[in-house]
């Protein structure tokens, strides 16, 4: 909210969609963001019991993913509306999104960036409900509430899709991406640019709605853009609390990275010693090998390990991966005798967030 009202003199109404957890002090804070700037706000709580069943079987998304399905319900009288995710820092004028004819269409959304870049494969592409080429983010959504009224209930349209396709793993976003495929105006991918690829790029803030999609605003990236988010959440009135919070975090993490790296250069360098990777062959673990100059053909490497096949001496010691065996590869090499940073470092500890080290 503090971005939009920074980055456009066009008059807002924002509307929050809610449930029990936001709490009156909260409110009274979004409140004032939006009367500090001249604005409107209306408040729209939802009882996850309308969701049924599906508000107990969201695997990792909150039930409050569900409530942009209810907005051509709730606000029979609008014909339009921009819907957004609540991890966005939007650096850019919203009256722009705003502006697009989108008369013919149902929806605007930007391509999902992790599916055309094939990093993943969406259950709805998957099943041919849609291409990959036409696979949209629902984070940033310019809604024609009309026409989609005119194809019906939403809400039920989206129940009826999770209950005749239990396996999607992105509940609302592939409904809306199977209903609406062919009735999506695709824009500019600036209307919602993963902070993943401004990071990984190390780009300069620009006019762009950054969404940080499964990550946190991290400082210690050092990226302009985290920077100006970081800024204006100062500027909001959580941003007291929040401040030492975040530097916190960040220094943290720092300290914490420089530390295994030391702890990990130290022991490689021993003479003798042999190293044993442990975990998926994911990101973590192939950074960690190019780091320690190894591969998977040159190199001892265990997808699985039981607590009878750790050894556990000084010349051994073990790079596992956080998520080696289900999770449990930490508790297994713990239950076997091993000292964490001493006999096995997690890969996620010491490599950076880039390469798939921990956020924090």
């Amino acid at each position: 909210m503090q971005s939009i009202v920074e980055n456009t003199k066009a008059p807002i109404v924002f509307h929050i969609l809610h449930d029990d957890t936001l709490n009156e002090i909260n409110k009274n804070k979004l409140s004032f963001i939006a009367d500090n700037s001249g604005n409107d706000i209306e408040f729209h709580h939802f009882n996850s019991d309308v969701f049924g069943t599906f508000a107990d079987s969201m695997n990792r998304f909150a039930i409050g993913t569900m409530f942009r399905i209810m907005l051509p319900d709730i606000m029979p009288d609008l014909k339009k509306i921009i819907y957004l995710d609540s991890d966005l820092f939007v650096n850019t004028d919203i009256e722009e999104l705003w502006n697009l004819n989108i008369d013919n269409y149902c929806l605007a959304a930007a391509q999902d960036c992790s599916t055309i870049r094939n990093w993943g494969t969406p259950y709805a592409v998957a099943a041919g409900q849609t291409s990959r080429d036409r696979y949209f983010n629902a984070g940033v959504l310019c809604m024609n509430l009309d026409n989609i009224r005119k194809n019906g209930s939403l809400f039920q349209q989206v129940i009826d899709y999770l209950n005749d396709n239990p396996r999607t793993w992105l509940p609302d976003q592939d409904a809306v991406n199977a209903i609406f495929s062919g009735k999506t105006l695709l824009i500019d991918e600036k209307w919602n640019y993963f902070i993943d690829e401004a990071r990984k790029n190390n780009e300069k803030a620009e006019k762009k709605i950054y969404h940080y999609a499964a990550t946190l605003l991290m400082l210690h990236t050092n990226n302009e853009i985290d920077r100006a988010y970081y800024f204006t959440i100062l500027r909001t009135p959580w941003g007291e609390q929040m401040e030492d919070g975040l530097l916190c975090n960040s220094m943290g993490r720092i300290v914490d990275r420089t530390g295994m790296l030391e702890k990990l250069l130290k022991k490689v360098t021993q003479n003798n010693i042999r190293l044993v990777f442990y975990g998926g062959e994911n990101s973590s673990i192939r950074n960690a090998m190019r780091l320690l100059n190894r591969n998977f053909d040159s190199c001892e490497w265990h997808e699985h390990l039981k607590e009878n096949e750790i050894i556990c001496d000084d010349n051994t010691v073990y790079i596992v991966s956080a998520e080696a065996d289900d999770g449990n590869g930490l508790e297994i090499l713990a239950n076997a005798g091993l000292e964490n940073g001493e006999n096995y470092f997690i890969t996620q500890r010491f490599l950076h967030y880039t390469e798939g080290g921990f956020a924090l």
